[in-house]
């Protein structure tokens, strides 16, 4: 009679019993599988604030006859990514109208981009009537030698608008790379000052006193080639000349 007693539950230890379970399934410590699935929440997360962090700044900044597009990202831990003039930010892309090689008495639109080289940057140019033959070069000045090589090589045509050779050329000014604007807005990202080698104090100080007006949103148009520019020459053409001076009173 006892045994038979003692072995029937009323509703009150029901109760009791399952909140007892309640709390002991309450302390218990999470399953290896939701561990892993939260760890992986959050990773992914962080993954995706890297990525979103290291996105190339999209822009539309119309500089004289260059259009810049992406200003890229300032690699400050690796030397040749600067100089004591220049920064050169993995990512950035500008475009222009230049004579084309391909279809004498023409422009074409040549896109120019800073690409991650691993110790050094690599200068891109993709010329858009020449897809399969970019040029890509260890500094931006060998890079617009080589489309000024292949311009001048070319025979002339009947309206040839092929520009004078290029006695002296800043390849940083002609990817848009050395004017006051672009350089502003490169030394308001956080790594320019970690650019050991770059004059960072004499650069903001010196923008402070030559930066204009003269970024204005890009008007889009149905046509894809960038506002015609001056000839990369720097001797007879006055707009090449004052572009080319800007940059060199910048650069310092």
């Amino acid at each position: 009679g006892k045994e038979a007693a003692s072995s029937v539950m009323t509703p009150m230890s029901g109760h009791v019993a399952g909140a007892a379970r309640l709390a002991a399934a309450s302390n218990r410590a999470p399953s290896p599988a939701g561990s892993r699935a939260g760890v992986s929440a959050s990773a992914s997360k962080a993954q995706l604030a890297a990525k979103l962090k290291s996105r190339p700044l999209m822009v539309q900044l119309q500089i004289g006859g260059v259009v810049v597009k992406k200003l890229g990202n300032v690699v400050f831990d690796r030397p040749a990514y600067h100089t004591r003039r220049f920064i050169y930010p993995v990512g950035f892309l500008s475009e222009r109208s230049y004579a084309s090689y391909r279809q004498p008495g023409t422009k074409t639109v040549y896109t120019c981009e800073v690409l991650d080289g691993g110790v050094r940057p690599e200068f891109k140019i993709t010329v858009s009537d020449d897809m399969d033959n970019p040029i890509v070069a260890a500094d931006p000045t060998a890079a617009w030698r080589v489309v000024e090589q292949r311009v001048q090589a070319v025979p002339p045509s009947p309206v040839d608008s092929r520009p004078q050779t290029v006695q002296r050329l800043c390849g940083a000014a002609y990817f848009g790379l050395a004017h006051p604007s672009v350089i502003k807005r490169l030394q308001e990202f956080s790594g320019a000052k970690k650019c050991l080698d770059y004059l960072y104090d004499k650069k903001h100080q010196q923008l402070n006193e030559t930066v204009h007006d003269d970024d204005r949103p890009v008007q889009q148009s149905a046509s894809p080639v960038s506002p015609s520019y001056p000839a990369l020459a720097t001797g007879k053409s006055s707009g090449g000349a004052a572009s080319a001076s800007r940059a060199s009173e910048v650069g310092g």
